[in-house]
């Protein structure tokens, strides 16, 4: 995780916005969250993109999209990444969603 790019992300803090400000640390590596040291403000590493919010691993989402964009069925989709249809289905809502 590149801190050298990351500002903190709460409109209140005086360092919103401010690129190599010296304040931004990694909260924590596995969830991908970072920590302002001035706000005492944690964010994920996902925010503005299509894996915001989720519970799987990127690159789960990743691989069922490219299966579906390969034309594969949502059934063949969920037997091959043993989840659920309804699952896929999600997934495939919350990616179609997204706008970059």
């Amino acid at each position: 995780m590149d801190l050298k790019q990351q500002w903190c992300d709460h409109p209140r803090c005086k360092f919103y916005g401010k690129v190599s400000a010296g304040t931004v640390r990694v909260f924590s590596s596995k969830e991908r969250r970072y920590y302002c040291t001035a706000c005492h403000h944690t964010w994920s590493a996902n925010i503005g993109t299509a894996f915001k919010g989720l519970r799987c691993s990127c690159l789960t989402l990743a691989r069922v999209v490219e299966q579906l964009s390969e034309r594969a069925s949502l059934c063949a989709t969920g037997r091959l990444t043993r989840h659920p249809v309804n699952t896929i289905l999600d997934w495939l809502e919350h990616a179609g969603a997204h706008r970059s």
